[in-house]
């Protein structure tokens, strides 16, 4: 692959210092560990606080990393669209251009949240979901529905909040290494542990492959790590650090070939610090810097390179006034700058303030409502507002609603255009405004083995910024809809058998009445897990997508993929994994000319101590 004299962030070095420095805790804090905790499982994208799932208005997934790794699914896209009111694009191979939908919504309109600090705008996009994998996370959750209220812009469809792991208890890691189809070899490692003071966690990954087209071939490397230092219970204090680095031989379209090479960094750092002086107050302070790095050269063509910064700083305090009353307000201010060619555009400070109050007059019945400010210089200002509702209405079942408003402002390129693109300026661009609303019910059948979730969604986006191809710039559309129904169904059959079961049903057009491009109309994820032995574990998968259109005229075709896996744990620290992908060997494409990969079988080993 070509390389540019761009400078790279300092991967290499900083991996080997970070992985080094958990290593040397471990062995200094060997002989104070205690025994891991465990918490019930509870949310906290939908209040930014901990609250528990039955008192949650909002439709929101807890994904449970260790059930993932079961399924072998090893990426962050597929997870994602394995769920309901979630669909994935992207452009045929590994290292693709990965876009996710929720509800609709493209990726502008949805925000990823990791480590407290959004991780996409409009100006940095969402290219770390192309080769983002599930190292080194402990949560990851899919919060629903417009959330600009308490995340601010971009967040219209909904927010994937992901938490790097916390470590705790005996040192304890893993290693591992996987081969399979088309020259894909691949291997990580982490370590975690931890005190009642010091606690860690480190991972690395990487991958490589050649995908099955000529001149496709991607490389991938990830490195996370978290260190928090609790001195005392009224206060903690730690720090994060994320790398993400990926080489992609892009060959274009078969239609309309146009082959290059991609490179992209990232790197996001956070510090964050808890108090709390008293059992009913906790005030949390966040600083999180983030840089990408991205270079396309064309064949033959020179580099263009762009490079995004953006300095966060995030404080949030939490009052408990009473049992059932929950206040949570804060303060946002960020900074962002951009670099094109070497054209720098720096943003102006944008400056928010938010509050959420979370109340239970009754005990079976919760209610939020939230609301915040936003102050983003030359783009205008913001209020977004959003409140909800959860009753318990019978053991078991529990009734949920929610309304709110979002936003989404034009990035720096998009209004002052990008002269080395040849993007002309859209000083006229006006700021994306959405209502949205839900209702659904969540309904346990058989308690602890069967479950039901079913919940009808509406979302109206007025002044959608749109690429008009025809003057090569950035327009408003006047207003769009996504209308649509998402199901979810959990089976526990015994200790041995299990089973999920997601689609989604959705309906979209724009002020003209036509149909959003890339939106399925039907989408079904299902897996089926049989444990046959206490060592073997075996399961099956499939994921259909079916009535796409690819323009306004234009439908691309349906398509059903299946994929086996299988485990074996040979004993308490070795355990084989098979998979195969795509087992039908379907013939598809996600995005119209980047035909998807063919049948491809991978294997794993990995040593846990």
């Amino acid at each position: 692959m070509n390389r540019s004299s761009r400078a790279r962030i300092p991967g290499r070095l900083f991996l080997a210092c970070a992985v080094a420095a958990p290593l040397v805790i471990a062995s200094a804090h060997a002989q104070t560990l205690s025994e891991p905790i465990t918490l019930d499982d509870v949310v906290v994208s939908a209040s930014r606080t901990p609250q528990d799932l039955q008192f949650t208005a909002s439709s929101v997934t807890l994904l449970d990393v260790d059930s993932l790794r079961d399924s072998q699914i090893t990426d962050l896209k597929t997870a994602l669209a394995s769920q309901p009111g979630v669909n994935v694009k992207s452009t045929g191979a590994l290292g693709g251009t990965a876009t996710a939908y929720f509800r609709g919504l493209n990726d502008n309109q949805n925000l990823f949240v990791v480590d407290g600090i959004r991780m996409n705008t409009r100006a940095t996009g969402s290219g770390f979901l192309n080769s983002a994998d599930l190292s080194g996370n402990d949560r990851i959750e899919i919060l629903r529905g417009p959330q600009s209220a308490l995340y601010g812009s971009s967040a219209l469809g909904g927010v994937t909040r992901i938490d790097t792991a916390q470590g705790c208890g005996a040192p304890s890691g893993a290693v591992s290494a996987t081969a399979g189809s088309f020259d894909t070899y691949g291997a990580s490692g982490n370590v975690q542990g931890g005190s009642n003071v010091l606690s860690y966690s480190a991972s690395v990954s990487g991958l490589t492959t050649e995908n099955e087209r000529e001149r496709n071939a991607f490389e991938s490397r990830a490195f996370t790590s978290r260190l928090e230092y609790t001195p005392t219970s009224l206060i903690s204090a730690g720090a994060t650090v994320r790398l993400q680095n990926a080489d992609y031989e892009e060959p274009g379209s078969v239609a309309f070939p146009f082959p290059g090479d991609s490179e992209s960094d990232s790197l996001l750092a956070t510090l964050y610090a808890d108090w709390r002086p008293v059992e009913v107050f906790r005030s949390r302070l966040t600083g999180g810097y983030h840089q990408r790095n991205y270079t396309w050269t064309s064949v033959g063509g020179s580099p263009d390179e762009q490079t995004n910064r953006r300095h966060v700083v995030d404080w949030q305090n939490t009052w408990q006034a009473h049992e059932r009353l929950e206040v949570t307000g804060g303060l946002t201010h960020e900074r962002a700058e951009h670099d094109i060619n070497g054209d720098v555009n720096k943003a102006d400070p944008a400056t928010a303030e938010f509050l959420n109050i979370l109340g239970r007059p009754f005990e079976s019945l919760a209610l939020t409502l939230g609301g915040r400010h936003e102050d983003l210089g030359d783009a205008g200002e913001a209020n977004t507002w959003k409140t909800g509702a959860a009753w318990q209405a019978a053991r078991g079942t529990k009734l949920r609603a929610t309304y709110g408003t979002g936003f989404s402002a034009p990035s720096e390129s998009e209004i002052l255009g990008v002269p080395a693109w040849f993007l002309p300026p859209s000083p006229d661009l006006r700021p994306e405004k959405s209502r949205g609303w839900d209702a659904g019910i969540d309904q346990e059948i058989l308690p602890g083995a069967m479950s039901a979730s079913v919940t009808y969604f509406q979302n109206r986006v007025k002044d959608m910024i749109d690429f008009d191809f025809g003057t090569f710039s950035y327009r408003n559309i006047a207003q769009a809809e996504t209308s649509g129904v998402e199901i979810e169904l959990n089976n526990t059959y015994g200790p041995v058998f299990s089973s999920r079961v997601a689609y989604t049903y959705l309906d979209t057009e724009d002020a003209n009445g036509q149909r959003l491009i890339y939106r399925p109309r039907h989408v079904a994820d299902v897996e089926l897990r049989a444990r046959v032995t206490a060592d073997w574990l075996l399961g099956a998968g499939c994921h259909v997508v079916a009535d796409r259109m690819r323009s306004t005229t234009a439908s691309i075709e349906d398509y059903t993929t299946v994929r086996l896996f299988a485990s074996y744990r040979a004993n308490k620290n070795l355990t084989l994994r098979a998979r195969v992908e795509n087992a039908l060997d379907e013939n598809y494409a996600d995005t119209f000319g980047y035909e998807a990969l063919p049948a491809a079988i991978y294997g794993s080993v990995e040593w846990c101590f």
